[in-house]
């Protein structure tokens, strides 16, 4: 069993968190899709980073929960039918 742990997380900060979010939702929601949501933001709150794109008035931006320290992802989807996400 392997047992290394970083100690800033797996996930230690939002570039990393943006490129993790980008490679889970291009298979999902297409590249041209997940680019149109360019400019994209993440925030760290209690070990979890959120990841969103731009505003899109029809679903609202694509997000992505990862947690920091091992960068599991812990939820997908559009934050329009996803209640209490902080980016900050």
């Amino acid at each position: 069993m392997l047992t290394f742990k970083p100690e800033g997380g797996f996930v230690p900060n939002k570039e990393v968190a943006i490129k993790i979010a980008v490679a889970v939702w291009e298979p999902w929601y297409g590249v041209e899709r997940v680019a149109s949501e360019k400019p994209y933001k993440a925030g760290l709150t209690n070990g979890v980073w959120t990841v969103e794109g731009t505003v899109r008035s029809d679903t609202g931006p694509a997000t992505a929960q990862i947690s920091k320290a091992d960068g599991r992802i812990l939820g997908v989807g559009f934050s329009r039918w996803v209640r209490n996400f902080t980016v900050r």
